[in-house]
């Protein structure tokens, strides 16, 4: 198992596992699970991509692709990232264009460094 897949809780068997359609959807599954979270110690410099919710207290650095879930950037999170997520919330610190499809939270803790994009922006 690498780190990436334990910070996911997947395996490679999980990946390669063909899609049953059995599995729930992405939004059925955002809603009974908890999200998955990019620890404070954790460092990603790369593509992140995902089909369930996401903290991010650790940083980020690259793009974030949740289309269909929702991404938190904590008060300890960092990102300096392009981010395309159904709801994002953004605590900590984020450079880089954000790409809400539903909603960008701006919390009175965050900064945003970049273009928001989303038909409902909230400044807390």
């Amino acid at each position: 198992m690498t780190q990436k897949e334990i910070e996911a809780g997947t395996t490679a068997a999980d990946a390669s596992a063909p899609a049953a359609s059995a599995r729930p959807s992405a939004s059925q599954k955002s809603g009974s699970q908890k999200p998955a979270t990019i620890g404070s110690s954790i460092a990603i410099h790369g593509d992140v991509t995902g089909e369930e919710d996401l903290v991010v207290d650790g940083s980020i650095q690259g793009t974030v692709n949740f289309k269909d879930n929702n991404l938190v950037v904590s008060k300890n999170g960092r990102v300096t990232a392009n981010i395309n997520a159904r709801i994002i919330r953004v605590d900590g610190e984020v450079e880089g264009e954000l790409c809400g499809s539903e909603q960008v939270v701006i919390s009175p803790s965050g900064t945003v460094r970049g273009d928001i994009r989303a038909p409902r922006v909230v400044l807390e």
